[in-house]
């Protein structure tokens, strides 16, 4: 994947194999605001999003449709991230490494732990544009 100049008011991201044959995401987040921006850019970019609120839905989208990534926010109210993980890959829904984590959750909560202990890669909010392309690009 990579990041390249503006192109009129767009953000040119792309994968040269990928073209072809777009990604398919489910984004998974909370937080209305934040869940738009990272779905339009996502979306614009990279193929077909699926943006749900919460990982109840998630998790139900998950076993109906099958997802080359999972980009979830780990802290949720009820039914969170981690468990949507933790089902997932108990029900080998998808694979860890193309598993996303989104948060701000501190290093030392045992949810963060866990889903580290997992090998699943993270990604600490806030973020720049460029360290999400990075860690799109690792797990895609």
């Amino acid at each position: 994947m990579a990041l390249s100049s503006s192109v009129g008011n767009r953000l040119e991201i792309g994968i040269s194999p990928r073209e072809i044959v777009p990604l398919r995401i489910l984004l998974v987040e909370d937080d209305v605001f934040f869940m738009r921006i990272v779905s339009a850019l996502l979306s614009r970019n990279e193929g077909p999003v699926d943006a749900v609120f919460s990982a109840a839905k998630g998790l139900d989208l998950i076993r109906h449709q099958a997802y080359d990534i999972l980009i979830t926010d780990l802290m949720m109210e009820g039914f969170n991230g981690a468990d949507l993980i933790r089902v997932s890959l108990d029900e080998q829904l998808i694979d860890r490494k193309h598993i996303l984590v989104m948060t701000a959750e501190q290093k030392s909560s045992p949810e963060y732990q866990w889903i580290r202990e997992q090998g699943i890669h993270v990604l600490p909010k806030p973020f720049t544009m460029p360290e999400f392309v990075a860690a799109l690009t690792t797990v895609s």
